[in-house]
């Protein structure tokens, strides 16, 4: 499998999805601390491996939040307040981008990642050339 090219951008250069300000207005809501990870993913959902269009932000191996083209609703990654390392990770059949980050939460703050990872061709819409991040807290 090969490596993509990766880019990280204010989450202010996107406008989030319904979907996402609405897990963001219920975990703020809940006064919860964590993670709410998002995918823009155009292409259909008929592959057969994790690997077809998977986004996904983790701790270590102890948990980690998921998007795909299978499930494609925003994921919770709750979190302690404090400092956290995350791993960020797009992946596909051909290819695959991840880096590692430093946060620190306070209690009740929500890190927001939106990627909009390279994929193929679709009707829908041109794809990046990067599997391209989002990431702001709220």
């Amino acid at each position: 499998m090969g490596r993509a090219e990766y880019s990280v951008h204010p989450l202010g250069d996107i406008s989030p999805s319904w979907r996402v300000k609405r897990k963001i207005r219920k975990m703020r809501r809940a006064g919860r601390t964590g993670v709410v990870v998002h995918a823009i993913i155009r292409t259909p959902s008929q592959g057969m491996t994790f690997k077809d269009n998977s986004v996904w932000v983790s701790r270590g191996s102890d948990n980690s939040a998921r998007v795909s083209s299978h499930s494609r609703r925003p994921k919770w990654l709750p979190l302690p307040p404090g400092r956290h390392s995350l791993e960020f990770h797009a992946a596909r059949i051909t290819s695959s981008s991840d880096f590692e980050r430093s946060f620190a939460l306070e209690r009740g703050q929500i890190l927001v990642a939106i990627c909009f990872p390279i994929q193929p061709w679709t009707i829908f819409g041109k794809s990046p050339s990067t599997d391209r991040w989002y990431l702001g807290t709220v």
